[in-house]
């Protein structure tokens, strides 16, 4: 990859060396299962992290040559803060049912190798390793669903007001006219 040095700033460096690290060390790893995937960790493209603010990069396993829908986001990795959140195989396979109604097609034993190298390589590099179950991504998810349903008939009464004001205000005005 090339950069231009001066036109990045520090955090988007550490962000760079970071990816670099995760997937130099995990160039070898190929997932198997239904569809080779293999980790890749996407580098900031943009001058400035704000800060650090955008420093949070996902953790993609991503299909060989195939439908990107196949690629897998397992994790995070924050350089700003010095974190690193991946989730666990159950955490995953949750996620997998929801949004693809059918189960992961990864086998566990290669994905808990990759979780336990991953934090191997990291937390000597300071990073806080934390990793997602499937209770706590459960109770995420039932979390925004219920959040979603409430928000939903609230926005559409406020909106069904705010437009009935508005058809009201066209029709004074051309009735004062």
């Amino acid at each position: 990859m090339t950069y231009e040095r001066q036109a990045i700033t520090a955090f988007a460096q550490a962000t760079v060396a970071a990816c670099d690290l995760i997937e130099t060390k995990f160039a070898s790893t190929i997932f198997t299962g239904g569809v080779a995937r293999r980790v890749k960790v996407d580098a900031p493209m943009m001058e400035s992290t704000g800060g650090g603010k955008q420093a949070r990069e996902s953790i993609v396993l991503k299909a060989d040559g195939a439908d990107p829908a196949h690629n897998i986001t397992c994790g995070f990795l924050d350089v700003g803060l010095r974190s690193c959140e991946v989730r666990s195989y159950a955490a995953l396979n949750l996620l997998h049912r929801q949004r693809h109604q059918q189960g992961l097609d990864l086998y566990q034993s290669e994905y808990d190798r990759f979780i336990d190298e991953l934090k191997a390589l990291l937390e000597p590099e300071g990073f806080a390793f934390r990793l997602v179950e499937a209770d706590e991504q459960r109770a995420k998810g039932a979390s925004s669903a219920a959040a979603d349903k409430g928000a939903g008939p609230g926005v559409m009464i406020a909106l069904g007001i705010v437009a009935a004001l508005v058809v009201a205000v066209i029709i004074a005005v051309f009735a004062l006219r």
